[in-house]
């Protein structure tokens, strides 16, 4: 219960997208096994049961993950007791989003691009999650690395304590060294995979370039595919001497191609 609001959580996983009703059996508000006869009325009503009239809304979290089923019955709950859904999305995925359809009939659709945090509120949001403050060099370089986005910036510090590269010294957590580990390859592998093996080759050459200008940069890239990867999250453009410059995003990814040596898998072209 969220401030008098009744919010009914429902996420997205990527490994039950085709199984049906998987994203409604995980919250845990109805067993679909019992009911295998009937899933389509058992989501329904398990959904509903849960509804406080004009007071509740429905948080669905990976959106682009949740199943055909999940989604016909939230969308059935939506329009029949007027219940408003909010859902995210990862900027970095590959396909249109499938899941509302003005058709599907859902009441209130509210979509919200988050835009990165702020240096502040990624240091409270990192000393809140990890118990500790965080040495305000150590800090600046996760935000640097980061670009503000708070998966990332967890996924960096918590591999860095893994890999003993950050150290909790007299209550202050502070790097010892460099914050790449390998154990961040996967986390970059799951960002490029939306993309194919032609575009993952441009954004390695981009990233062994370095910061650079778009003139220069593209000599190595096609502008065209430069402004196209801009398009899909993978890239920031910004004016830097009244020049346009460019960068990798984010920029945990220019860190991945400097350090692996194996080219990253993906179709050929």
């Amino acid at each position: 219960m969220t401030l008098g609001w009744q919010v009914i959580e429902i996420s997205g996983v990527e490994a039950y997208q085709r199984s049906p009703f998987a994203a409604i059996a995980m919250t845990g508000l109805t067993d679909l096994v019992e009911s295998r006869h009937a899933p389509v009325a058992a989501a329904v009503r398990g959904l509903s049961e849960q509804v406080k009239p004009g007071r509740t809304v429905m948080l669905i979290d990976d959106a682009d993950w949740v199943d055909e089923a999940s989604w016909g019955a939230l969308s059935a709950v939506s329009s029949k007791l007027g219940v408003p859904v909010l859902f995210t999305r990862s900027v970095h995925c590959a396909e249109p989003f499938r899941g509302f359809r003005p058709a599907n009939g859902f009441t209130f659709v509210y979509s919200l691009a988050l835009p990165a945090m702020s240096y502040a509120e990624l240091e409270t949001t990192l000393e809140h999650h990890l118990e500790a403050k965080i040495e305000a060099s150590t800090l600046s370089r996760v935000y640097a690395k980061s670009a503000g986005n708070i998966g990332t910036a967890l996924s960096i510090v918590d591999a860095g304590k893994r890999g003993g590269n950050i150290l909790l010294e007299h209550g202050t957590l502070r790097a010892t060294g460099e914050l790449w580990s390998t154990s961040l390859s996967a986390l970059a592998r799951i960002i490029l995979q939306p993309l194919s093996g032609k575009d993952i080759r441009a954004l390695r050459a981009l990233a062994l370039l370095g910061t650079a200008e778009l003139d220069t940069a593209s000599r190595l890239v096609p502008e065209r595919q430069i402004f196209a990867l801009e398009e899909k999250s993978y890239i920031t453009l910004f004016d830097q001497s009244e020049r346009r410059h460019l960068a990798l995003q984010p920029p945990l990814l220019a860190e991945y191609f400097r350090h692996e040596s194996t080219p990253v898998s993906g179709p050929r072209y």
